[in-house]
């Protein structure tokens, strides 16, 4: 069903792995998995067109790299690993247009900003045609007393999360702040 809805011109975004070998063969890149050996290496991303959009802000971390990619016939790469390794390919499958990142959603691609996954917000609004609104992540304010709000009684052990956060791998980071 996917398949046939992309070939007649809904849009795709995809990311990581593909289990699926028909989600796959839509793809604009062939996937290779790494073998896993200890930790991955870890590089910084920089956009394809320094001016595009879909990448503004792009945070400066270095991401984890799980998988290598060799983009297909007639696709283009947007977003490389700092060594030039393809990390998000476009293409089109039938008449959908297609996004593969080889970088999980929720990777934190875009900080600062409200929405769990802004880079998959921005992937969104750009293949659809459809304005979706993006606003910057309110900082969390101290109490009367200087401190900040952790987790509650009933998720006790837990601390530093953003309110109504449910702790998620999509608010974790490279900025660590200590504070007492």
């Amino acid at each position: 069903a996917i398949a046939a809805a992309v070939a007649n011109g809904t849009p795709l975004i995809a990311a990581s792995t593909a289990g699926d070998p028909e989600i796959a063969a839509l793809l604009p890149a062939e996937i290779t998995e790494l073998p896993p050996d200890g930790l991955p290496q870890r590089k910084r991303l920089r956009a394809a067109n320094p001016a595009d959009p879909l990448f503004a802000g792009l945070n400066p971390a270095a991401f984890g790299v799980y998988t290598a990619l060799k983009p297909r016939e007639n696709s283009g790469v947007r977003l490389f690993f700092e060594d030039g390794a393809p990390a998000a390919v476009e293409g089109k499958a039938g008449k959908g247009r297609v996004l593969y990142s080889a970088v999980a959603f929720g990777a934190d691609l875009i900080p600062g900003r409200e929405a769990r996954d802004p880079f998959l917000l921005r992937a969104i609004s750009e293949l659809t045609g459809k304005a979706l609104p993006e606003r910057p992540r309110q900082p969390v304010a101290p109490d009367a007393d200087g401190y900040y709000p952790g987790a509650g009684a009933e998720n006790f052990g837990r601390f530093g999360i953003i309110l109504g956060d449910g702790l998620l791998t999509e608010t974790v980071n490279h900025v660590l702040a200590v504070t007492n």
